[in-house]
């Protein structure tokens, strides 16, 4: 994907997309790697939750747990959207890179690059 090229692979390093010319056993190792990240949100979302019910130490603790579980929980929505939706992302990424979104000119090229120097 040439758009947000840094963004899909900050994704990559993650576990939570893979490239989309990844198959075969590459692919299948990738998908472990996303199982594996998956697994241990959850896994941390339990702990923690385990932790805030039986192991309150006093009210900072609780606090703290309690927010570090409320962040837990909205990353592994965030993970959920993502790998439920890579299709549609794939499709949307495809249609940015057609001919509607491309460059029709000179100058409109040098926006279009300038605008990339910014964002990297």
């Amino acid at each position: 994907m040439a758009i947000l090229k840094e963004s899909f692979f900050a994704l990559t390093c993650v576990g939570l997309w893979r490239p989309v010319d990844w198959r075969g056993i590459k692919g299948v190792f990738y998908n472990f790697y996303t199982l594996l990240v998956i697994l241990s949100s959850v896994s941390f979302i339990f702990s923690e939750s385990v932790e805030l019910i039986f192991f309150n130490d006093g009210i900072f603790d609780f606090f703290n747990n309690s927010s570090m579980l409320i962040t837990v929980i909205g990353m592994c929505g965030k993970i959920t959207i993502v790998i439920k939706n890579r299709g549609t992302i794939i499709k949307m990424m495809k249609n940015f890179q057609g001919k509607t979104f491309s460059p029709r000119d000179q100058q409109e090229e040098i926006i279009h690059n300038n605008f990339n120097r910014i964002i990297r």
